[in-house]
């Protein structure tokens, strides 16, 4: 009867281990995916400005991407021409809040002073930038088998 009770146990212990380093691996699985995914979505937004919209990042202003999980800041990132520009998108992603459990990624385009930037433009390249991401979500992650 003891032998019996130590291998439940020892069963128990190898189970919850095992979940553990399945949690643990789908967790930088998901946070190594979601950090080559938002650069990308912001490469892709600048991609998309055409020569009359260049001088978003000339004139100092910047894309960003933030990643959450369970509703902290994991990392964030500005991109500008100058890597001493942090432009309206710093502000905005450090005042950006994610209440949702689980992984949350945010792509925002800074847009100071506001009477410069075409805000529908703007709008605009942040959704194909969403349909991007959508087109090419396998590229980041792959199904579990």
């Amino acid at each position: 009867m003891a032998n019996n009770n130590q291998n439940r146990t020892r069963n128990s212990n190898v189970i919850k281990n095992a979940f553990g380093r399945l949690r643990q691996s789908s967790y930088l699985q998901c946070k190594e995916a979601m950090l080559r995914l938002l650069p990308a979505a912001v490469d892709e937004a600048l991609r998309l400005h055409d020569a009359e919209h260049q001088r978003h990042i000339e004139m100092g202003d910047t894309y960003g991407w933030v990643l959450f999980y369970n509703g902290g800041v994991v990392e964030m990132d500005v991109k500008a021409k100058d890597s001493k520009l942090k432009g309206g998108a710093i502000g905005l992603l450090n005042s950006l809040k994610a209440g949702h459990k689980g992984w949350v990624g945010m792509v925002v385009a800074g847009m100071q002073p506001m009477y410069y930037f075409a805000v529908d433009y703007e709008q605009q390249v942040l959704l194909y930038t969403q349909d991007d991401i959508i087109a090419n979500f396998s590229k980041y992650f792959k199904p579990v088998n």
